[in-house]
């Protein structure tokens, strides 16, 4: 049967025009001659507006010309060589990545197809870990769930993004980086971050630079989620992140508004919700028969002066199941990540965080926001007792201190834990004392080494074990307490600061600890490679 040929009648920019009797569909794949293809944005039944995907193919295509329809939505070839490269929108591999001994086609799939139906899903129940304190510890994030960072431009968010997907380096989960219309100098930094923390083997990266046509900005997306989605039904957990959907949105706008379409709200089309809604809606923790497996989503998106009533993000808001918050004003401030908790949710909460983090996180939520109204409004009030919130101020301080990472810094969930724990015992607040000088300087110091312990140390490891496996309400990690962790902290308190012997809230909360810090500061195991750190 011979092939339904089409003519080419008009083309401005990257969009072309078809003339010819074909039962045309939204994103069906149109060919044209030296493999240029494009996808048909909107139609009737005897012309097409069509986008081209390729970049720089443009020239290569004459009015006159022919194309051929394929009947097909567009669709992408999946290969056993993704892990590890940087692909396009075409499946090509623009930077090769894990060898296999033999390439092979795993599935052809539409990118547009609807997402699973509601039966087919299961309770979001198990915590996705990014490695942030601030997320796992207040915002946390579950096994399906799309939590969305939103925030100004520079203010941190694809750094959180990359340490969740960092994060994932000992699990099980597989991870898929979409970058929407990125620098290439950025994208290279990324991959680079990756391939240095020993995770680009497990990460698939689909690529669009700015100069790329707004058509293959637009498909990106929703490529990143087909091939989650073939994971997925493999029994694989995946988790995507898609950077950033604004500029997503920008593309649509501007392949519609290309085509004639008639501009709402900000100049979006009017089906810009339902775009994004039938993209974000592929995450969740499937049923067996379905596949198992999971896809958890960060979607980022950008906004403009600290304006989240912008039409993007209320959409995306809308969405998604909470967001993050970068601020601009913590950001300049130096604090890392910059993420303002008051204004920041995760709607699925304490439900998907593991017993111990629930301990440890139990009213900080409260407390946060309670502290950030208070610096809001002390200033007009000048007579506030300086008694009565010195507590809200301390622990506010404190925690703003034990937050902090540096870029793609992860912090074990155990180590979260126990340096939240810690707050809430009030072990750290003497570090606010008026009298001790330096004394952001000094916590993080001891949070520093405290996190280096464990992590690094050989008993540190184990009581990060122990934590995971029995809980922080544990009598072994009780011990662990009192003879390694609150040493430590009281014999640095003492040594900077000997009046401190004699102050009551100190004599309070360390009275029952023994000074032997400098026994965990030299790493010296002679007493303890028998007894409480090996009896579990």
């Amino acid at each position: 049967m011979k092939q339904k040929e089409l003519t080419i009648i008009s083309i401005k920019d990257d969009i072309v025009v078809v003339e010819g009797e074909h039962s045309y569909q939204f994103l069906e794949e149109i060919k044209f001659d030296k493999e240029v293809n494009g996808i048909v944005i909107k139609a009737n039944y005897y012309k097409a507006y069509v986008a081209l995907v390729n970049k720089g193919t443009r020239e290569v295509i004459k009015v006159g010309g022919k194309a051929f329809p394929t009947g097909k939505m567009f669709s992408i070839t999946i290969l056993n060589n993704f892990f590890g490269s940087v692909i396009d929108v075409n499946a090509n591999l623009l930077i090769e990545g894990n060898e296999v001994d033999l390439i092979k086609i795993l599935g052809q799939r539409s990118v547009l197809t609807e997402a699973k139906p509601l039966y087919s899903r299961k309770e979001v129940n198990q915590p996705f870990l990014t490695g942030t304190v601030a997320i796992d510890g207040l915002l946390p994030i579950g096994k399906g769930q799309k939590e969305l960072i939103v925030g100004d431009a520079v203010t941190g968010k694809t750094s959180i993004a990359i340490t969740a997907m960092i994060s994932q380096k000992h699990s099980n989960v597989v991870n898929i980086y979409v970058a929407i219309g990125k620098k290439r100098e950025e994208l290279i930094e990324i991959k680079n971050v990756l391939q240095n923390n020993n995770v680009l083997e497990k990460t698939i990266i689909i690529a669009t630079a700015p100069d790329d046509s707004a058509a293959s900005k637009f498909l990106a997306p929703y490529v990143g989620a087909t091939i989650a989605e073939y994971l997925q039904e493999q029994g694989e957990d995946v988790f995507v992140v898609f950077d950033d959907l604004t500029n997503h949105a920008d593309a649509y706008r501007e392949l519609s508004l290309s085509t004639g379409s008639a501009p709402g709200r900000e100049a979006f089309p009017g089906d810009i919700f339902y775009i994004h809604s039938r993209l974000l809606e592929k995450s969740g923790r499937y049923q067996p028969e379905f596949g198992g497996g999971s896809i958890t989503m960060i979607p980022i998106v950008q906004t403009l002066d600290g304006d989240i009533s912008g039409y993007i993000p209320t959409n995306i808001i809308s969405i998604t199941d909470g967001q993050i918050y970068t601020s601009t004003s913590i950001f300049n401030e130096g604090r890392r990540p910059a993420i303002e908790i008051s204004i920041s949710v995760s709607r699925l909460g304490s439900q998907v965080q593991f017993h111990s983090m629930k301990q440890a996180s139990l009213g900080l939520k409260n407390l946060v926001s309670e502290y950030e109204n208070y610096k809001k409004f002390s200033s007009f009030n000048s007579s506030s007792s300086s008694d009565q919130n010195r507590s809200l101020v301390v622990k506010g301080k404190v925690f703003e201190t034990l937050i902090q990472q540096d870029e793609y810094e992860v912090v074990p969930a155990g180590a979260s834990a126990l340096l939240l724990l810690l707050l809430q015992k009030e072990y750290l607040t003497m570090f606010f004392v008026e009298a001790i000088e330096k004394n952001v300087e000094s916590l993080i110091l001891v949070k520093d080494v405290i996190k280096n312990f464990l992590t690094k140390d050989v008993l540190g490891r184990k009581m990060l074990q122990i934590i995971d496996d029995k809980g922080l309400e544990a009598e072994i990690v009780d011990l662990y307490l009192k003879h390694l962790i609150l040493p430590l902290i009281k014999y640095y308190l003492l040594s900077e600061n000997k009046w401190l012997r004699k102050n009551p809230d100190f004599i309070r909360i360390f009275k029952d600890v023994r000074n032997d810090g400098r026994v965990l500061l030299a790493y010296e195991r002679r007493h303890l490679e028998k007894g409480i750190a090996y009896e579990i």
